[in-house]
């Protein structure tokens, strides 16, 4: 079977870079700025060739992928900034012109919920380079994680590529919304998770209770700043793996054979 292939934009701590191996496809380079994040990323992908600052990579230093990824900055999105949008982040035409420039056969955008307000942007960008576009807001409780997260996701795939495929339908702009067939709880997910503490006292008898958690207000003792941001903006990696998969035979089925 070929390699399929990935680059990763705003790395982060590996989040959907884990998802993809997990998938089969091999990420060949990541661009991180963050100090902490890329210390982890040297140990968890040391094969991995690493740069910095998006706007120092193009097609002159990055290796052609199948896919890139990326989870832009979100301050401009969240609810927690100032959610100035575009106008705030001029990183997102960064990646962008990467993509552009490197014209993988498919892009992952994954940002914070409130970054659905802001489509049309996505949307007009993606399509003026080429793409055809798909999106929807997946909660990691549906792939069997205990934690009510809900982000946004989009997959992108190049125009011609998928024309006409099994793959390629119409977004179902419901609350179980697919990506090109992709369902939060489909046969290759467990069940949603559903809490089995329920109320606060049962928090407080928890959190109370010091040898079962080693805890500051809440949080843990040993959970500094850096490792606090490099969590808070991670990706569950169950999402990305979906995904991964569902886009490597995407990329198969339009690859020819090496002889």
């Amino acid at each position: 079977m070929r390699e399929i292939t990935h680059g990763s934009l705003f790395t982060g701590i590996g989040g959907i870079d884990l998802g993809f191996e997990w998938a089969g496809i091999e990420t060949k380079w990541q661009v991180e700025i963050d100090d902490y994040c890329q210390k982890l990323l040297s140990i968890r992908f040391p094969h991995t060739k690493k740069f910095t600052d998006v706007r120092k990579v193009g097609s002159h230093n990055l290796e052609k992928v199948d896919i890139i990824s990326g989870g832009f900055p979100c301050p401009a999105f969240s609810q927690a900034g100032k959610r100035g949008g575009f106008e705030q982040d001029d990183l997102f035409y960064e990646m962008i012109r990467v993509c552009d420039e490197r014209k993988p056969k498919a892009i992952v955008f994954e940002n914070v919920e409130g970054f659905k307000k802001w489509t049309k942007t996505l949307r007009q960008e993606i399509e003026n380079i080429g793409y055809e576009w798909g999106d929807a807001i997946f909660d990691a409780r549906d792939f069997g994680i205990p934690q009510a997260r809900r982000r946004y996701f989009a997959v992108c795939i190049q125009r011609g590529v998928l024309f006409g495929s099994q793959y390629l339908r119409r977004i179902q702009r419901k609350k179980d919304s697919s990506i090109y067939g992709l369902q939060p709880n489909n046969k290759n997910t467990e069940r949603r998770w559903t809490p089995t503490v329920k109320t606060k006292e049962e928090w407080r008898t928890i959190f109370a209770d010091s040898r079962r958690i080693r805890k500051n207000n809440g949080i843990s003792s040993r959970l500094d700043r850096h490792r606090k941001f490099g969590l808070g903006n991670a990706v569950v990696p169950h999402i990305p793996y979906i995904i991964g998969k569902r886009l490597k035979e995407i990329c198969l089925d339009n690859q020819p054979e090496k002889h």
